[in-house]
């Protein structure tokens, strides 16, 4: 999307751990974050490299969401009341996490 603020390009999570190195996110060229907790032992390695790729998934998650919210409104007129009702909470959810993401409103 043309109005896309967050770093473009293919996020990747380097959990390679190597030298007791915490995981990175970052595309090819670009490093966006570290994963850890500093110091803190209480969230485990596993738990670190978890989060590294929910990250690093995160433009993926989003755009799907927006393709999907974009289908939603295209078709939400040819759905009966029951499939409206059925369908509506689950895009609510997801315009809210689109809205989370880009900073809008939901």
């Amino acid at each position: 999307m043309s109005d896309t603020k967050h770093t473009q390009g293919e996020w990747k999570a380097d959990i390679s751990l190597t030298y007791g190195s915490k995981p990175r996110i970052g595309t090819d060229d670009k490093l966006i974050c570290c994963v850890g907790n500093g110091e803190n032992p209480v969230i485990a390695q596993d738990e670190w490299v978890a989060n590294a790729r929910l990250i690093a998934a995160a433009p993926d998650l989003l755009d799907s969401l927006q393709h999907l919210s974009n289908i939603y409104e295209q078709i939400w007129v040819q759905m009966s009341d029951g499939e409206m009702a059925i369908v509506r909470g689950a895009w609510e959810v997801a315009d809210a996490a689109i809205a989370k993401a880009t900073g809008g409103a939901a």
